[in-house]
């Protein structure tokens, strides 16, 4: 292996989606996660989170407007990253082992999107799916600063974190990807991830989005659900 995998994606379907891929994140009910999954929060409120995306895309829309400029609202609020590292590895990252490959791949993003450390702690959610393949979700908000961060679906971005992956994983866990010889070929890497958040935002309906207002969580508790279910 060049490199451990890094899955880039947007959350599409706008707020039901991201409302649906965050409540699955969270879910350890989840027919992918009971029994098998470790739920582990690293950083960042749900619910905060969800209402700072739908209120930045609302102000950005409203001063597009303002300055009568066309076109129409994003449709992709957010964009999420997955770091997975593979089965039968002698051992997984600890939690302060996770910390610091989070932190070290946050100061990546910043150097791409150019916003500040403070904005960017704002705009994220990260936590771990701790199983057989561990891995670590971000998602980061598309809209910072009042502008949209292209930046974030970029195959540079994506070259970038790779390369800040792999030196995390090794500064803690010691291991590089030329240590792993994998135990099954696969006809595309971790292609069931992307037929997981496919799946996950199509089944989102519309009984979602008319509860989104009303089931938005009040406290700060990261593993609340922000309301509807997604199957």
């Amino acid at each position: 292996m060049k490199n451990w995998t890094v899955i880039s994606q947007p959350i599409k379907q706008g707020a039901k989606g991201l409302a649906c891929y965050l409540n699955y994140l969270i879910n350890a009910e989840h027919k992918n996660h009971k029994n098998k999954t470790k739920i582990i929060p690293i950083f960042g409120v749900m619910g905060k989170l969800y209402k700072r995306i739908i209120y930045s895309v609302a102000e950005r829309d409203l001063e597009r407007s303002k300055k009568r400029k066309g076109g129409r609202s994003i449709s992709s609020y957010a964009q999420s990253y997955v770091f997975t590292l593979p089965e039968g590895l002698p051992k997984h990252p600890s939690y302060s082992d996770w910390k610091y490959i989070s932190v070290e791949l946050l100061k990546t993003i910043q150097a791409f999107t150019g916003v500040s450390s403070d904005e960017l702690k704002k705009n994220i959610f990260i936590n771990i799916h701790d199983q057989k393949n561990p891995h670590l979700n971000l998602v980061v908000s598309k809209v910072m600063a009042k502008s949209v961060k292209t930046e974030l679906q970029k195959k540079s971005i994506v070259t970038a974190l790779k390369k800040t992956f792999n030196f995390a994983v090794m500064q803690t866990i010691e291991l590089s990807p030329d240590d792993y010889k994998p135990q099954k070929k696969r006809s595309k890497r971790y292609n069931e991830y992307q037929y997981q958040q496919k799946k996950l935002t199509e089944s989102c309906d519309d009984f979602l989005v008319k509860k989104l207002a009303s089931s938005l969580p009040q406290n700060n508790n990261v593993q609340q659900n922000i309301g509807g279910k997604c199957e």
